[in-house]
């Protein structure tokens, strides 16, 4: 699995930002403190996930600065990307979601919106933090946390189960 490009929209400090990531290697982030960098690995997180790392409401992502009455555009944000898997099918991921309930959260594979159970699983990724660390010494609910995000990208019968269970 290959992660082709990225499109952010208004997404956190990013007001656009386009990076075409085929051909590439191993990809490094370097920046100063606040420059977007983690903003940036969020963003992946996120069109992976459909959610975020923290447990920040996915309203309270949009643009800092983006502000209706002063831009004209409606308060939301859009991640995009194209994911290459193993049999080279190319899927386009997308997320948005605005500050409003008029615009909630939308899901898109290919273009055509799904609900979660459809979405989770197109991007597979292994998201470990610092604050990771602490599982092996804090609650098992932090250890099944882990697991669960794990499997459910995985299989999504286990996804399923999960949110019923």
């Amino acid at each position: 699995m290959r992660l082709l490009s990225l499109q952010i929209e208004h997404f956190k400090n990013y007001r656009q930002l386009t990076v075409d990531l085929t051909g590439k290697g191993v990809v490094l982030l370097v920046g100063k403190n606040g420059q977007g960098k983690t903003n940036f690995l969020e963003s992946i997180v996120l069109l992976a996930l459909s959610k975020g790392t923290s447990s920040t409401r996915l309203p309270d992502l949009v643009n800092w600065n983006l502000r209706e009455q002063e831009s004209g555009l409606p308060e939301y944000f859009r991640l995009q990307c194209e994911v290459q898997s193993a049999d080279d099918t190319v899927t386009l991921l997308e997320v948005g979601c605005g500050r409003t309930k008029k615009f909630p959260r939308v899901l898109k594979v290919n273009e055509v919106k799904v609900g979660p159970h459809e979405y989770i699983g197109h991007l597979k990724i292994v998201l470990f933090t610092p604050q990771d660390l602490n599982m092996v010494f804090l609650s098992p609910q932090l250890r099944r946390r882990y697991i669960n995000i794990f499997m459910s990208q995985i299989d999504p019968q286990y996804l399923l189960h999960l949110s019923h269970y």
